[in-house]
């Protein structure tokens, strides 16, 4: 199954959420929005805020459940596989089996 922008994004955002880089910002931005908070800034400047961190937390959630669905449906798709290698295996037709099995296994190393 080839992969669109919206799939090598997704990827690329799960990646991002994974790194340290990306908790010190999003912990940088929680601790300003506190201090907005605790200083008496205006309704105005927290709201801004708060309003960054629900967009930010709105687009990394479609983001990795993107590459969540991509991922589980990779590796339903090699269970499923290996049960037909195993059941050809055993009804003497191997060879397909093999075949869709390595099949299988390229397509969740792409993903």
């Amino acid at each position: 199954m080839p992969r669109g922008g919206f799939e090598r994004l997704a990827e690329r955002g799960s990646y991002l959420a994974a790194s340290p880089l990306f908790f010190s910002v999003c912990f940088a931005i929680v601790i300003a929005w506190a201090l907005m908070l605790a200083l008496g800034a205006s309704e105005r400047a927290i709201t801004g805020v708060a309003g960054l961190m629900s967009a930010l937390t709105l687009i990394l959630v479609a983001l990795i459940k993107n590459a969540e669905l991509r991922a589980e449906l990779a590796l339903q798709r090699k269970l499923d596989a290996i049960a037909t290698s195993l059941l050809l295996d055993k009804r003497g037709e191997g060879e397909r089996g093999e075949r869709d099995l390595e099949e299988a296994i390229r397509i969740h190393e792409e993903l």
